[in-house]
């Protein structure tokens, strides 16, 4: 369990620079607001960007994090259109 919560951290920054950390990072939740936004993310390298301010969590919100992105996918994956075989 240590070791699941020491790879996730939520990063505090710019709401423009989501698709920059995006690249580097694991996102797994994105809270975002006009200019700010609020990224859960499962690290897979340093984040060197100093707008960016790094917090960390704990299982709870990992696991509450994780359960949210399933049900997005399920819902998206439910609510695509069907394709019929011609």
């Amino acid at each position: 369990m240590d070791e699941i919560v020491a790879v996730h951290r939520r990063l505090v920054g710019p709401a423009d620079g989501i698709d920059a950390i995006a690249a580097v990072q694991e996102v797994v939740q994105v809270d975002r607001a006009d200019r700010q936004a609020s990224l859960l993310v499962r690290r897979t390298g340093p984040v060197f960007d100093p707008r960016w301010v790094s917090h960390p969590v704990d299982l709870e919100q990992i696991v509450l994090a994780y359960l949210a992105q399933a049900a997005n996918r399920a819902a998206i994956e439910t609510s695509a259109p069907k394709q019929v075989a011609a």
